[in-house]
């Protein structure tokens, strides 16, 4: 698959591949419904990772302790 391609590439140059969610992505939301659509974000962001058969070097970074 193109995913698998743009994994082997990353490993072949020694790329480090990272994700960033947007801004949306709240874990710790008081909305329920919110929390739960940053849960499945997350989710399609790991399903991406694995998908280029990235390690566990790959990084998905989420920020945690905001105001709520």
């Amino acid at each position: 698959t193109d995913l698998a391609a743009v994994g082997d590439l990353a490993r072949q140059f020694g790329i480090r591949l990272t994700m960033h969610p947007a801004p949306f992505v709240l874990l710790n939301s008081p909305e329920t419904r919110q929390a739960e659509r940053a849960r499945e974000e997350l989710t399609v962001a790991v399903t991406l990772m694995e998908r280029m058969g990235l390690g566990s070097d790959a990084v998905l970074v989420v920020h945690v302790g905001a105001v709520h």
